[in-house]
């Protein structure tokens, strides 16, 4: 048996809104957002703060130290088929264990702009939100799921 995921979960905004971004990181027991991040927004997605979404800019020589940091096995990959919008490079990763701010799991996408820089958006969430019995399972496709009950603000790529 898993979790069906139904359009009053996520409604139309309503359980949808601008949080810190403090908030967000501390979600996935980040202390906050990397060195030199800048233009971030954060949204808290669904009911019980059960997922966010962190976007924000960095530069790439700043981006994969960050990563490799705070996120040592997850591995990035340009084949962003099932993830959450076009991305150049994407990854997800199951924290084992789970965070003490209450995510089990995380998934980053990277757009690449130019000068150096790169949108990230980085969403971690909680077990409630993983699917079983055979559907798609977070985090590959649970922004899919959102985006056709919400559209959110998105920072656009330079």
């Amino acid at each position: 048996m898993g979790w069906q995921i139904t359009p009053d979960m996520v409604g139309d905004g309503m359980d949808t809104q601008s949080v810190p971004c403090a908030e967000a990181m501390r979600f996935a027991d980040r202390s906050g957002l990397p060195a030199g991040a800048h233009d971030a927004t954060c949204m808290s997605l669904g009911r019980m703060d059960a997922a966010y979404d962190v976007d924000f800019r960095i530069t790439r020589s700043r981006l994969d130290p960050w990563l490799a940091s705070v996120y040592p096995d997850l591995r990035l990959t340009s084949d962003c088929s099932g993830f959450t919008h076009a991305a150049d490079a994407c990854g997800s990763l199951d924290l084992s264990p789970p965070a003490d701010g209450g995510a089990a799991a995380v998934e980053v996408t990277v757009e690449y702009g130019e000068r150096d820089t790169a949108l990230v958006t980085s969403c971690p969430s909680t077990p409630e939100l993983r699917w079983t019995a055979g559907l798609p399972r977070f985090p590959q496709h649970w922004h899919q799921f959102l985006q056709q009950w919400h559209q959110g603000p998105r920072i656009p790529p330079v």
